[in-house]
């Protein structure tokens, strides 16, 4: 009763502490939304408070219960998912929904197999409140889709993933999705996507499988800021990589996370050729660079913006079971010294990324200390740690910390450590081996003598569940995962406790 006579501001000011609470929360650290939903049943004061936040998100694979009547939940829906699993899900059946989702920011189309030209139609009926458009691994190579996507409702994020199939979460499964796919249908569909959205798009993420760079270098980009490609690059014809960006004066943040496959990966060079124009000329504002397994000659490495603050140097993989099957293009002891010294020439860089055939040296982070002075994260991974013997080694940690002493500003560190065996599963699932004592002891180490470290990261194995090797980690497209820990200082400064934080 002491909460009903409250004033209708106060309750409202609840409400928003509520909401801005659970926003600010990564998904799996949300509170069980059980506790709301008793506190929504009290009265209709409180059910109107609730409401916002408990079907804030939404999808199609929902149980609605409660009591609740469904369409007049439709006005707070600001997330919604549509699922086709289990396959061939009718999701038609949305189309007259969609007009009533006054709030809606986000649609995800997850995994559809054949998404209808009517359900595609009837996206142009959403408010204008949707700022993103999702295709998450969702075929779009149906010639039946031809035209209906000039329809679309202006977006200002558009992602759109590949996928691993209907047949299962395996490489076999990914290796059907694309040989099973008509490409040319794709990449018209596709380019008719881009082509309608381009005008008003902040954010793209997509597949390096469904679009080639000639496309993206015909297209105007007048708002873009962030250009995100992934999965694969495909064959053909390389653009150089100035011009595929030279329509996008505003880009600040480009990533070419292109995967080494199964089938033979042969690197690329995204800068090549005397002449014409370079990437800094082209995009001197650029703030972020993300670029994998390119070839070791890049001219790229010259033609960094002065401007960076990012800038990452991956080699990843596709599936982790397979590991012998991929080419990945890690860097040796020497490409690695090119890099940190094309690093040591951006005054602003905060933030470097290297995947290294072998792991750091103390020489290694001496050097990239002395280059790199104002870093604030770091991150040294070693391709194929899944392969090492993993002996625990406590001398080769403790050398590492006196070179990264120098760097006063750093906050969050990554580095490939020997810390023994990934192999025992906790109580409350899978878990690396040695988290009770060898972790958190080597976590400590780093933090009592980096006195501005915040979170420290150390590398685990992810072998997927296979027998004998190491527990899954829930990351499906790594064979090695971040196992990342926060410190926590008191106000001294000392370090009275450090916690499991995620994997990465």
């Amino acid at each position: 009763m002491l909460l009903l006579s409250l004033a209708d501001e106060l309750l409202c000011l609840i409400s928003d502490t509520l909401r801005f609470s659970l926003d600010s929360l990564e998904p799996q650290d949300r509170p069980d939304s059980k506790h709301l939903k008793s506190l929504s049943a009290t009265c209709s004061r409180m059910r109107a408070i609730t409401l916002p936040i408990l079907f804030q998100t939404a999808s199609n694979r929902q149980v609605w219960t409660g009591g609740y009547d469904v369409s007049a939940l439709w006005p707070h829906i600001q997330n919604l998912y549509l699922y086709d699993w289990p396959r061939n899900t009718p999701l038609e059946a949305f189309s007259s929904v969609f007009p009533h989702l006054i709030k809606l920011r986000r649609l995800c189309l997850v995994g559809l197999a054949a998404p209808s030209k009517s359900l595609i139609l009837s996206i142009s009926s959403l408010p204008k409140t949707l700022e993103c458009l999702e295709f998450l691994e969702t075929r779009l190579d149906d010639w039946s889709l031809s035209g209906s996507f000039s329809q679309l409702t202006p977006v200002s994020s558009l992602i759109m993933t590949a996928g691993f199939g209907h047949e299962g979460r395996n490489p076999y499964a990914l290796d059907d999705y694309y040989d099973n796919m008509e490409h040319q249908q794709l990449e018209k569909n596709v380019s008719e996507i881009l082509r309608h959205l381009a005008p008003t798009l902040i954010h793209l993420q997509i597949a390096g499988d469904f679009v080639r760079f000639e496309t993206l270098a015909s297209i105007k980009w007048p708002r873009l800021r962030t250009l995100k490609l992934g999965n694969h690059l495909l064959s053909g014809g390389i653009v150089p990589l100035p011009v595929v960006v030279s329509q996008m004066p505003h880009l600040c943040s480009l990533a070419l996370n292109f995967r080494a496959d199964s089938k033979g990966y042969t690197p690329v060079a995204f800068c090549f050729g005397v002449g014409g124009a370079t990437l800094c000329a082209v995009l001197p504002n650029l703030e972020a660079l993300s670029i994998s397994n390119c070839h070791p000659n890049d001219s790229v490495i010259a033609q960094l913006p002065q401007g960076l603050r990012s800038l990452r140097v991956c080699a990843l993989r596709d599936h982790p079971d397979f590991l012998d099957q991929y080419h990945s293009v890690p860097l040796n002891e020497v490409q690695a010294y090119r890099w940190i010294e094309a690093a040591s020439k951006l005054a602003c860089l905060v933030e470097l990324a290297l995947t290294l055939e072998k792991p750091q040296s103390q020489e290694l982070l001496q050097l990239i200390a002395n280059a790199c002075p104002l870093l604030q994260k770091l991150e040294l991974e070693q391709d194929r740690f899944e392969n090492n013997n993993n002996d625990e080694n406590p001398m080769q940690y403790e050398s590492f910390v006196k070179p990264l002493q120098s760097l006063t500003n750093l906050r969050h560190l990554r580095l490939t450590i020997e810390i023994g065996p990934h192999n025992r599963r906790g109580r409350r699932g899978p878990r690396p081996a040695g988290n009770e004592h060898r972790f958190p002891v080597v976590c400590r180490f780093f933090a009592e003598r980096l006195l501005c470290l915040k979170t420290i990261g150390l590398l685990y194995h992810n072998a997927m569940g296979r027998p004998g090797r190491s527990v899954r980690l829930g990351i499906r497209d790594r064979s090695s995962v971040w196992y990342t820990a926060t410190i926590h200082r008191d106000i001294e400064g000392k370090v009275p406790s450090v916690a499991f934080w995620k994997f990465a």
